[in-house]
């Protein structure tokens, strides 16, 4: 991935959100949002990962930036077979 690109990906049973800043970090977090468990998506315009259940929005490195979440989106160690979102 390049910088500002993003990719939902499956390991195993688990969703992956995985982007890339504009810095170029590769930041993996759980793809689910922490208000009530919808699938994230990425908005390529603010760069921020976006609930289309509630409106809550993430920041790149799973930070809860807009409500009603207010915790950040689970972290999770890079799985092996995620060799695809380098």
């Amino acid at each position: 991935m390049r910088p500002g690109e993003e990719r939902l990906v499956r390991s195993g049973l688990k969703k992956i959100a995985a982007c890339r800043d504009r810095n170029g970090r590769l930041h993996l977090h759980s793809a689910s949002c922490t208000h009530l468990g919808c699938v994230v998506h990425w908005n390529s315009l603010e760069q921020c990962w976006g609930c289309p259940c509630h409106g809550s929005q993430f920041a790149p490195d799973g930070t809860a930036l807009n409500g009603p979440a207010v915790a950040p989106l689970g972290g999770i160690e890079k799985p092996a077979d995620l060799e695809a979102a380098e």
